[in-house]
């Protein structure tokens, strides 16, 4: 998990203020660290990043959902949504 969490830092650092970031992990079922956020929280968004530990079972489907889930809450014309799924490399 420490190159996806350095990958994920690196990330929430160069993002406009007006984005939004919502991080969703997966194991044996999947859950929201943190919910849909704008970037400019961004010490909020680094500290949900370093409290992300590995382990257990890959629900990699549920935690697509879940993801999904995020970003429909947000969906609007004047906004491109992405679904960035960073894994342990054990997927």
């Amino acid at each position: 998990m420490q190159f996806a969490g350095t990958a994920l830092h690196a990330l929430v650092d160069v993002l406009a203020d007006s984005d939004r970031v919502a991080i969703v992990v997966f194991e044996a079922t999947a859950r929201t660290v943190i919910g849909s956020t704008e970037a400019w929280n961004r010490p909020m968004l680094h500290l949900a990043i370093d409290g992300i530990n590995t382990g257990g079972s890959t629900n990699m489907e549920a935690g697509m959902r879940l993801g999904y889930d995020q970003i429909d809450d947000f969906v609007d014309d004047a906004h491109l949504s992405r679904l960035l799924v960073f894994t342990d490399a054990m997927t």
